[in-house]
């Protein structure tokens, strides 16, 4: 499977996770929307029978529990979730909740937002990899290639002269051309480092139609679905 026909897969997943998630929010809202009838009847003055208080109380709680552990889709859904967590206790205090409680949204926000430092730290190792590959290149070319063709140019050195450096910058562009590599298959922690990948992977001729390119694209259609919550 290619980065390609990967994207419908992927989208179709994100969808039965969006569906989930409204689904789950549904209930929450018709099983908080008793509650609070509930609660105001009390307050009016009407016997609520015990069973039926616990039975609403239990429906809720079950609605407000199977809406947390449910995978936000998108930010707006973990934004919720979020605000719901901090939202307090009404005495300037913040709910104990447990980590088990909390998982899906750690889990939500790791994924939505771009990953954890491990993910960063990797990325800005292959980042600088990259660049100090490309500036010895460089360096190189500058210094040794070019002023020979310049010369064979003006016909003051032989294009044997022009070869034998040519050669000897090459192994400098392979070791670059391999760094490239390394950043394509490293997972990119932000939608900016996606851009890193595409812009590096043009300027250097890597999405060729190679095997080694379609698995460059494939994964960055892995990080754009996971950083727009389509993972």
């Amino acid at each position: 499977m290619n980065a390609i026909t990967s994207i419908p897969a992927r989208t179709e997943q994100a969808a039965e996770i969006a569906a989930s998630w409204q689904h789950a929010m549904r209930q929450y809202a018709i099983a908080t929307a008793a509650y609070q009838e509930m609660v105001a009847r009390e307050r009016a003055g009407d016997n609520i029978d015990r069973n039926e208080d616990d039975q609403v109380v239990a429906v809720q709680e079950k609605a407000h529990t199977a809406l947390m552990t449910t995978p936000a889709p998108d930010n707006a859904a973990l934004l919720w979730k979020l605000e719901y967590l901090f939202s307090g206790d009404g005495q300037g205090s913040v709910d104990p909740w447990s980590l088990d409680f909390c998982a899906q949204t750690i889990a939500d926000f790791r994924r939505l937002l771009g990953g954890n430092a491990a993910t960063t730290n990797a990325w800005q190792a292959a980042c600088e990899a990259e660049l100090a590959a490309k500036s010895a290149a460089d360096q190189f070319y500058a210094e040794h290639v070019r002023p020979v063709s310049v010369a064979h140019e003006e016909g003051k050195a032989s294009a044997d002269e022009v070869t034998i450096q040519e050669d000897a910058v090459a192994p400098l562009y392979d070791a670059h051309y391999s760094t490239v590599a390394v950043m394509m298959t490293t997972r990119a922690p932000s939608a900016h480092a996606v851009l890193r990948k595409l812009r590096t992977g043009l300027r250097n001729g890597f999405f060729d139609g190679s095997d080694q390119g379609c698995a460059a694209l494939e994964h960055i259609a892995g990080d754009l679905a996971r950083l727009t919550g389509e993972a």
